[in-house]
């Protein structure tokens, strides 16, 4: 794909859940493994989350 090709993309609201636990190991780190055939870096280790719905919306 070109750089001229190429749509502006829009930010949207995220979350990211880190987990981590101390254990007679060292720290432990929860992460998930894509599905090998997702269309977005497929087969890589991500932290769980997602989008955030309108009704997880907290006003301040």
């Amino acid at each position: 794909m070109s750089e001229q090709s190429k749509a502006p993309v829009t930010a949207r609201h995220a979350s990211t859940v880190l987990l981590l636990r101390d254990s007679e190991r060292g720290v432990e780190v929860f992460m998930e493994r894509r599905h090998i055939r997702s269309d977005f870096v497929g087969g890589a280790y991500v932290f769980p989350g997602g989008r955030v719905d309108p009704e997880d919306r907290v006003d301040e």
